[in-house]
């Protein structure tokens, strides 16, 4: 296996991390805290930040604020995901149901389906995790 930095970018200079290699520990807060200190969460409703990736696993932490969606269809998940809440609330539609998951819970959606998550809380962080069949 060969091990695999990001390249910071200009709105992340200070962004190189490791997204793959035999073990990649993450600090959720330490991420957290980078996620929430940049101009893209100040002016916009989101903003996010890859954890880890691999062909078959990629792991997002997501930083929403009150109102913002993911939209239905925005992506076509080829894979199982997942959304954890860290912080605050979402409400997740897919299949004609509605549920609403708050700090600590989790709900797992089957590849290919249509879903919307949108924040219910002024500052919402979640886990996404997308793991391809």
């Amino acid at each position: 296996m060969d091990f695999r930095k990001n390249n910071p970018t200009h709105k992340r200079p200070e962004g190189e991390r490791v997204l793959d290699d035999r073990v990649v520990p993450i600090d959720i807060p330490e991420y957290t805290a980078r996620l929430l200190r940049e101009d893209s969460w100040q002016q916009n409703d989101r903003n996010a930040m890859t954890l880890f990736k691999t062909t078959a696993l990629t792991v997002t932490l997501l930083a929403l604020h009150h109102g913002a969606v993911i939209e239905p269809g925005s992506m076509d998940v080829a894979g199982v995901l997942s959304v954890q809440v860290l912080q605050g609330a979402v409400s997740v539609e897919t299949l004609g149901r509605l549920d609403e998951l708050v700090t600590g819970q989790l709900i797992v959606i089957h590849e290919h389906l249509e879903f919307a998550i949108t924040a219910q809380a002024e500052e919402t962080l979640c886990l996404l995790t997308v793991m391809l069949s």
